[in-house]
Formats: structure tokens, sequence, C-alpha cells
């Protein structure tokens, strides 16, 4: 049996799988600030779309457990489905 080295392709989407998407980071819209007036990091909104997808509370429950309002629950959510989505294909 010959081993089977990965092929750039498949390193390249790993790669790009794993690093946060730049418009996350660097130009995220105003409805991402917190209750305390800060922007979400990253972490953070993947966390909030975490729970919202596995736990099926509300937006509201989820929103008062990370300090935030049910819209941005809502918009945090669908950027990471996207996110996902876009790097699915």
């Amino acid at each position: 049996m010959v081993p089977v080295e990965p092929k750039a392709a498949d390193s390249d989407w790993w790669d790009s799988f794993f690093n946060p998407r730049e418009d996350l980071v660097s130009r995220p819209p105003s409805g991402l600030i917190n209750v305390e007036g800060r922007l979400l990091s990253v972490e953070k909104q993947v966390a909030i779309a975490l729970r919202r997808l596995a736990s099926g509370e509300s937006q509201v429950s989820v929103g008062a457990a990370f300090g935030v309002g049910q819209s941005t629950v809502s918009e945090v959510t669908w950027r990471v489905i996207e996110a996902l989505e876009e790097r699915a294909f």
C-alpha cells in the first residue's frame, strides 16, 4: 500500500476553515455590539451561534446568557451559518 499525502487543496481548505473570517473580525456591523458597548469577538459570535443551534433555546434566552439582544443573536447565528456554508463548498 502506497501512503497518500494530503492534497494541497485539502490543506488549503482546512487552513481557511479554521482561520477566522476577515469580515467577521475587521468589519463587524454595528448590530454586533453587546450591552456594554463593546464589539463581539469572533469566539463569542461562534459561541452564541453554537449555543442557539445546539440548545434550541429562544434567541432572547441565549442573548440574556451572553449579554446581547435578540436581534444580535439572530444576526450572529446567520453570519456563522453563512461562513460555514461558504467554507463547505
